[in-house]
């Protein structure tokens, strides 16, 4: 599980091919209340970017846990490009757009082992 709160030191995570992945996102105000989506069908959304940069998922997270708190499940394709030395790492990014239509993104680098 990778949790993503901006507030939490992280470390990146390492996942293998055909295991199931978890991100944690958490979108909350100064005061610690839960943000407000704009739109709960379409925000948070995320999309999945391999270690060349390609996107290979999108999709909305899903609320889970404590109000403000959501997660991706993400099962890594058994053809996934590994992590290695002369690669980025992988990524995901989640975005949230407000009730007063104010944006915001959290990224979260990972690595695809053997």
């Amino acid at each position: 599980m990778a949790d993503t709160n901006p507030n939490t030191q992280r470390q990146r995570q390492s996942w293998q091919r055909g295991q199931q992945a978890e991100f944690r996102f958490k979108f909350l105000k100064r005061d610690q209340t839960p943000m407000i989506s704009l739109d709960a069908t379409k925000y948070p959304g995320f999309a999945i970017y391999s270690c060349t940069g390609t996107q290979v998922q999108t999709g909305t997270a899903t609320a889970f846990g404590d109000p403000g708190s959501y997660r991706v499940l993400w099962t890594v394709p058994e053809d996934a490009d590994l992590t290695n030395d002369n690669v980025g790492t992988w990524c995901i990014v989640c975005t949230f757009i407000d009730s007063r239509k104010k944006s915001y993104e959290l990224s979260y680098d990972f690595e695809v082992r053997e």
